[in-house]
């Protein structure tokens, strides 16, 4: 989560390209990798009130108040999920519960954790180039799927 030009993307040159920063909110997020150095770190306004990454709520029903705005561009936060109107209803899972939704028995999105495997290497990481093998074994795929189930 990383508003544009304040908090993290801050901490250096930036990931973005220099648009005018939006507004998040969040609740009840687990952040794995927070340390002190990391720019992977979110920086909540409770941290730091003016250059944060996300407006970090108590409570779902919680709304942003109309005076916290993006350092770029000014930009609040218009609270359409707290808006009958505007949000439709559901249950989000407690985030700690949502590695073993998504590695559990179905895996992320596929019956059986899918039936196409790729190994990428630490070059496939460092190269923007198309990977002619992968990209030549996505279109041979053909699934093995024989339906969907939910729990």
């Amino acid at each position: 989560m990383l508003i544009s030009q304040q908090g993290t993307d801050a901490k250096g040159g930036g990931t973005f390209s220099g648009e005018t920063g939006g507004m998040i909110k969040s609740y009840g997020n687990v952040y794995a990798d927070k340390g002190a150095i990391s720019n992977c770190t979110p920086i909540t306004q409770h941290e730091s009130s003016t250059s944060f990454d996300c407006y970090e709520v108590a409570s779902r029903d919680e709304q942003v108040p109309g005076s916290v705005k993006a350092l770029v561009g000014g930009t609040a936060y218009n609270n359409f999920d707290t808006n009958s109107s505007l949000m439709y209803t559901y249950e989000p899972d407690v985030a700690t519960r949502v590695p073993a939704v998504v590695m559990g028995w179905t895996g992320a999105g596929r019956l059986d954790k899918g039936d196409f495997k790729w190994t990428f290497t630490s070059s496939d990481d460092s190269s923007y180039a198309i990977n002619a093998a992968l990209s030549a074994a996505i279109d041979s795929y053909q699934s093995k799927m024989v339906g969907i189930s939910a729990e």
